[in-house]
């Protein structure tokens, strides 16, 4: 279809159900969901739709949905992904904080980079113009990451020797 070709949105559970048969796939109605996209604005003037049929399958909605490890929120506003980003990357790194005393510099950098910074990089191209507050928090990960790579507190000192 041309990009500037405009679909009602009531012909788009047929153009899905038609695709899915074209590629020789199918839903699983017991582990995909739907959400509806928009605005805030927008989707509190939206009528609520608890149910999408889409190629004989009848998909529950919802706020937010998983798809290739990215969360997508209703909103766009990435909050649930960036938090368990975070989460997933000070969980490696405390984990990492056991043995660092018992390994290089080099050695604490690599797995750092390998575990914590390799999700934190995951898909950041969409974070373009995230909140401020999503940005601190991914910040504040890479820091602890450094914190402990260099074996430095992540407090400063409030007396310098």
């Amino acid at each position: 279809m041309p990009p500037d070709c405009h679909i009602p949105l009531r012909m788009l559970p047929i153009i899905l159900a038609c695709m899915f048969r074209y590629n020789g796939m199918c839903l699983n109605p017991t582990k995909s969901k739907a959400t509806l996209f928009g605005l805030s604005r927008c989707l509190q003037s939206f009528p609520v739709i608890h149910n999408v049929s889409i190629a004989c399958s009848v998909l529950p909605t919802t706020n937010k949905v998983t798809t290739l490890g990215v969360i997508l929120d209703s909103k766009l506003t990435f909050d649930a992904h960036v938090s368990a980003v975070c989460r997933n990357a000070h969980f490696l790194l405390r984990a990492l904080r056991h043995i660092r005393s018992s390994i290089t510099t080099n050695m604490a950098t690599s797995i750092a980079v390998t575990l914590a910074q390799s999700r934190l990089d995951y898909a950041n191209s969409l974070l373009y113009r995230v909140s401020t507050c999503n940005i601190h928090k991914l910040q504040r990960c890479q820091n602890t990451a450094a914190h402990l790579i260099l074996q430095q507190s992540s407090t400063p000192s409030l007396y310098k020797t």
